[in-house]
């Protein structure tokens, strides 16, 4: 795979994070409420190839418990390869959160927000930072910045799904350490070049009644115990992840799309301007 055939995007004020989140956590209907907020925010998620891959990824594997189609996860790595690589990530290396953000916006934010906001714990704050707990309603930020805003990427793959089924023992081991390096090679291009996480957690019943609801026909196999499982990894991904790349957690089990969609927004306006990468 190589990085040079793909067209960087250089908007002078493009700002680039990733949503995680479980399935049926809210991803897509944030995605909708986000892009009425703000004209400019551009709500990316993945393309109809790769949800097509990844079904036939999941209901292999949760209907018949066969060891997962190596070729298959190949693909999907390279799906998401030509997705991914026409975008501009930040330089090697990351930056930290108060590099991202001044310490009174990030402080002021924090305080508007604390209901349903928290930074993960594994992210490294700046010294004159602490966090105080009073809350207020969310608004609606500025429209001057363009915002990359992307919903489940290469990531949830290669450090939630891609682990999970390997210690279920659907991956043979030498296909695994094979496929951890294609993934390694991609995180490589995009790991270290995104400005932080938005992590929606939710309760599994929660997820679940969403699955229901919306009938989409290769997740008519997904179960609680399944969603606990993806939520567990999730949760040891977001621990490595956060020692690298500034994680915030946002708690949605009691809010509504319109209103992540609004906190999300929040965050991202109060990014500093000034960033030339972005």
């Amino acid at each position: 795979m190589e990085q040079s055939s793909h067209n960087s995007l250089q908007a002078a004020n493009r700002l680039v994070c990733f949503v995680e989140g479980n399935i049926g956590s809210g991803k897509s209907t944030t995605v909708k409420e986000l892009q009425l907020f703000n004209d400019n925010s551009v709500s990316e998620q993945q393309k109809t190839e790769e949800w097509t891959l990844l079904s036939k990824y999941y209901e292999g594997g949760m209907k018949n418990d066969l060891t997962l189609n190596y070729e298959l996860q190949k693909q999907i790595a390279n799906t998401y390869f030509k997705h991914y690589f026409k975008y501009s990530f930040l330089p090697h290396g990351g930056v930290g959160i108060g590099d991202l953000f001044d310490d009174k916006t990030l402080q002021s934010m924090m305080k508007k927000h604390e209901k349903y906001l928290r930074i993960h714990p594994n992210t490294k704050l700046p010294e004159t930072i602490s966090l105080p707990s009073t809350s207020s309603q969310p608004t609606q930020p500025s429209s001057s910045n363009v915002y990359n805003i992307f919903f489940e990427g290469i990531l949830s793959s290669s450090g939630v799904f891609t682990v999970m089924e390997y210690n279920k023992g659907m991956i043979r081991e030498e296909d695994y350490v094979d496929l951890c390096k294609n993934y390694d090679a991609l995180q490589k291009g995009v790991t270290g070049h995104m400005a932080f996480y938005l992590k929606p957690t939710n309760n599994v019943d929660v997820c679940l009644e969403r699955i229901k609801v919306r009938r989409r026909e290769f997740e008519s196999v997904i179960e609680k115990p399944y969603l606990k499982t993806i939520e567990e990894h999730y949760d040891c991904f977001m621990d490595k992840v956060a020692t690298k790349i500034p994680v915030f957690v946002i708690d949605n089990s009691t809010m509504d799309a319109k209103e992540t969609a609004a906190l999300i927004l929040d965050v991202l306006s109060a990014v500093r301007k000034d960033i030339k990468y972005m």
